[in-house]
């Protein structure tokens, strides 16, 4: 084996070494509620690892971000796409029919 491979696979090795696993959390937080003056039918709530990612409502109708650093770290439109592309959007229909089921209380 060459010298310049054997330096590679050690500092490889090193690198493989030195990486550590890191585990996150991805949670979405669906409340549907009917006949609530002044109070959205639906909202959700995206927590990453525990702090609030976003924040979608019935009434705003958009996704909005709620940590500063992603209004800077994301591209200009990355909001409109995900409102635009959003999971609560697609769930809300689903919510608000349940709601109007004789079995939901």
């Amino acid at each position: 084996m060459k010298a310049d491979t054997r330096r590679c696979l050690v500092f490889l090795s090193g690198v493989m070494l030195s990486s550590e696993i890191v585990t996150h959390s991805l949670r979405f937080l669906h409340t549907a509620a009917a006949g609530i003056p002044a109070f959205p039918e639906f909202v959700t709530v995206v927590l990453v690892d525990g702090q609030p990612f976003s924040y979608y409502d019935s009434q705003l109708r958009r996704e909005l971000p709620r940590q500063s650093w992603t209004l800077q770290a994301e591209e200009p439109d990355f909001w409109e796409r995900r409102t635009n592309n959003s999971i609560a959007r697609a769930h809300r229909a689903l919510f608000m029919q349940e709601l109007q089921t004789d079995e939901c209380v």
